[in-house]
């Protein structure tokens, strides 16, 4: 996470643990899943002596049910189609961050 004092400085914390130390807070806590369809409002709060900050963004999540099935293209550079997978849930597995197919492609997560 990255910070901006007032003064303009950037103070970069290496993981969550090191800005908790420091005085910020999440709502919903850090690592809770958003399961919520919709917008869902995460909250950044900082707090140290007397000085309270916050800042907040939206999440959209979308519903898993109106993304499968889906199909997925893929194109070369140029844009010419070199296969068109469709994805049902049942071919789909999880492992660690990443959405795989039984046909062997491996696809980042979303």
């Amino acid at each position: 996470m990255e910070a901006v004092t007032e003064q303009g400085n950037n103070k970069l914390y290496q993981n969550w643990e090191l800005a908790k130390a420091a005085g910020f807070s999440s709502t919903p806590e850090n690592n809770t899943s958003l399961n919520t369809v919709g917008d869902n409002t995460v909250t950044i709060r900082y707090h140290k002596g007397d000085t309270d900050l916050s800042q907040s963004f939206t999440v959209n999540v979308k519903d898993l049910a109106n993304q499968i099935p889906a199909k997925v293209e893929i194109l070369t550079k140029a844009g010419e189609l070199v296969k068109a997978l469709q994805l049902y849930r049942s071919s789909m597995g999880r492992k660690t961050g990443y959405a795989f197919l039984c046909a062997g492609f491996l696809f980042p997560e979303v």
